[in-house]
């Protein structure tokens, strides 16, 4: 019977931990969108400020965007993997 109750006590440390990660992530992801946000609110405030003298502004300008997205897109992938893999372990530990 103690071993039963060690081993529950064993899972319920998993999980919490596991809960610990998730959250952490939650506010990584959170985080993530508030810079995305903010990074787009920035860019459309310069476009409506700006004028636009040559074409090489504009692409200059669309590039700046380019890169910002890929890497966003990259870390939003990234970090939608990991809350992925945590709810699977998560489900694991609430299925035994």
């Amino acid at each position: 019977m103690e071993e039963i109750l060690k081993a529950i006590q064993g899972l319920h440390d998993r999980f919490d931990k596991v809960e610990k990660q998730i959250s952490h992530l939650d506010k990584q992801v959170s985080h993530l969108e508030k810079q995305t946000t903010q990074g787009f609110r920035e860019m459309n405030e310069k476009l409506d400020r700006n004028d636009w003298n040559s074409n090489e502004d504009v692409i200059s300008l669309l590039k700046t965007i380019n890169k910002n997205t890929e890497t966003l897109s990259k870390d939003t992938s990234y970090l939608s993997k990991k809350v992925g893999n945590h709810d699977m372990i998560l489900n694991r530990l609430n299925e035994n």
